[in-house]
């Protein structure tokens, strides 16, 4: 048995391709399992682009498991053509292969008691699921986001040598995100393959928005 690949952020959208010539591209990369953000997708279709995933992901040799859109509408100044709240967040959270809640990223509305997104992070807490977080962020709102109950994060780089403690805390919360591999402990993966933790082996995913492969789907 071979250890694979597991990416506990991704956008499958930003690689434009549907989830069947995803898998053709990264798997033989090694990327065998990835946690799906589908915030993108779920702008326009709501919860039908987690479910779109889902279907689309089933009998591939590469596992797709979703976290749901904490950001439908991504801002209150956005009218989108899909809306996630508490109540579809309940919802989603009785799926087979969803995980939690996908990354905080809107700490105006985090930290300003929006009555949608605390509804969602509740919902989740109550499930006893977890809440991802959103890197670029140092204390005090990384330890806001700690507070809350966020438990990884993903910082654009790593620590420089000498870095101050505040740099240090908010590396220290996204190398708790990876060490627990996201959440996938509490029974969606039978087997934990080996995770690399900052490795993004797939040649078109999250991080590669700019690089799609030269025969890419339309």
């Amino acid at each position: 048995m071979a250890p694979g690949f597991v990416d506990p952020h991704y956008h499958i959208e930003s690689s434009r391709l549907t989830p069947a010539r995803h898998a053709e591209v990264t798997v033989p990369d090694g990327l065998t399992t990835l946690v799906e953000d589908p915030h993108e997708a779920c702008a326009v279709l709501g919860a039908r682009g987690m479910e779109f995933f889902l279907a689309a992901s089933q009998r591939l040799p590469q596992r797709v498991l979703c976290s749901v859109s904490s950001a439908t509408p991504p801002s209150t100044f956005e009218t989108t053509g899909g809306y996630i709240g508490p109540e579809e967040m309940a919802t989603a959270l009785g799926q087979p292969g969803i995980l939690g809640l996908g990354e905080l990223m809107d700490p105006p509305r985090l930290f300003g008691r929006d009555a949608r997104l605390w509804g969602m992070i509740e919902a989740t807490q109550a499930a006893g699921r977890r809440l991802g977080g959103h890197g670029g962020f140092l204390p005090p709102e990384v330890d806001a986001f700690a507070a809350v109950g966020v438990g990884s994060s993903r910082p654009r780089r790593r620590p420089a040598a000498g870095s101050g403690p505040d740099q240090l805390r908010g590396a220290a919360l996204h190398r708790a995100g990876h060490s627990g591999a996201a959440g996938l402990s509490d029974g969606e993966l039978e087997q934990r393959p080996l995770l690399a933790p900052g490795c993004r082996p797939g040649r078109a995913g999250a991080g590669s928005r700019r690089r799609y492969p030269a025969d890419r789907e339309p």
